[in-house]
């Protein structure tokens, strides 16, 4: 960390602990980006390289960047009055919708159905692996609680469609590519699994629509699957099969399906809805604004234009 005696100075300085964990953190992230790109210390840096420095540290929430800006601001206040003099200006000039976190969705949000299924590798839900339906269910607005609470009767097939009922929310599917792997999971009666031999494993089913594949014997049958034990799947999922450089978070694939169907929205309304934005992104209407940054931010990502 540069200057970390003088950054250390300054996190004795903060009274709460909640806010010094989360400005030790910001910091630490802050250092690591100002190293890798530009070798030398945020202070010391011109207000076209702050804005950098922040946008590259890899958040997607506009929220997190405000919170970000504040913490910046009272460390260069602090720095400047306890250290030596600095131009402020630099930093006091910044404002959220300043800060381009482009770079961020791209590099770690997903465009469309298209770049979904290539990264799920929609070919394994023939063989029973779960991660591939959490992912899809993700895409399509549901959260993990949701996902594994998900009865079999919940999620139907009928007339070219699949319909997914949560209470009394009911999500219609008709794309294709979104059907076939959910279709295929579901109608899976046995796999094999090759470790030190091949294994006959077996859907595990208490009347939830995501099971874990067991032999017939295995001690863990009859044990319902954590959410905890899902998010350690997909990231070994990660590591044995996504091969770019893109991994899959199921946050991620949740706030770029959403940004997805906001999309859809504006496509067919012609205007950005308020009323949309906060429903997919799960905010409140005072916060509409920033979801609509997020918005603008995913498509000029993935250089997503409309054509009116």
């Amino acid at each position: 960390m540069y200057n970390e005696a003088i950054k250390q100075r300054f996190l004795e300085s903060i009274d709460n602990n909640g806010t010094k964990t989360v400005a030790k953190c910001f910091l630490g992230k802050l250092d690591d980006t100002c190293k890798g790109k530009f070798d030398k210390d945020i202070v010391d840096m011109s207000r076209d390289e702050i804005l950098d420095a922040i946008g590259g540290i890899g958040h997607l929430n506009y929220a997190t960047i405000r919170m970000d800006l504040y913490l910046l601001s009272k460390y260069v206040e602090w720095y400047n009055k306890n250290i030596h003099g600095i131009n402020l200006e630099n930093f006091t000039s910044i404002s959220v919708k300043d800060v381009d976190l482009s770079e961020s969705y791209r590099n770690q949000l997903i465009k469309d159905e298209d770049e979904l299924t290539a990264l799920s590798v929609s070919a394994f839900a023939k063989d029973g692996y779960l991660e591939v339906p959490v992912i899809i269910l993700s895409w399509l607005g549901l959260s993990m609680k949701e996902i594994m609470e998900l009865k079999n009767e919940d999620v139907i097939f009928k007339d070219d469609c699949i319909f997914i009922q949560v209470g009394k929310n009911i999500t219609k599917v008709n794309s294709p590519i979104l059907m076939e792997p959910l279709k295929d999971y579901k109608s899976v009666k046995s796999s094999i699994r090759s470790h030190r031999g091949d294994w006959v494993v077996y859907p595990d089913d208490l009347g939830f629509f995501i099971k874990n594949m067991l032999t017939k014997d295995s001690k863990f049958t009859g044990r319902p699957l954590t959410i905890s034990r899902v998010r350690k799947r997909i990231e070994q999922y990660n590591r044995s099969v996504i091969s770019n450089d893109k991994q899959i978070t199921l946050d991620n694939v949740f706030l770029s399906g959403a940004l997805r169907r906001i999309l859809e929205s504006e496509i067919s309304t012609g205007k950005i809805l308020p009323e949309v934005v906060a429903s997919e992104l799960n905010i409140k209407l005072n916060m509409v604004n920033d979801g609509i940054t997020m918005y603008e931010t995913y498509k000029k990502a993935f250089n997503i234009k409309i054509e009116n």
